[in-house]
């Protein structure tokens, strides 16, 4: 999901999907989170709109329609 919309809103939305996940599964709670902060990071990356970092770059390399491209 951070592939496709800014990171920040998959940091509000994933920590409860998490916390039931874990609780659901018998997981620990901690590594839930663990692994829903890497895959934020992990997901930001992919995609010029996942992390607004990305566009600034896309835009300076002068990439012609840079989600196309990524994509």
């Amino acid at each position: 999901m951070a592939a496709f919309t800014v990171n920040d809103t998959v940091a509000l939305m994933g920590p409860p999907l998490a916390f039931y996940i874990a609780r659901a599964s018998g997981l620990p709670l901690q590594f839930m989170f663990i692994l829903l902060a890497f895959s934020l990071t992990i997901g930001s990356v992919m995609t010029p709109m996942g992390n607004p970092q990305n566009v600034l770059i896309a835009i300076a390399s002068d990439i012609n329609a840079p989600l196309i491209t990524f994509l």
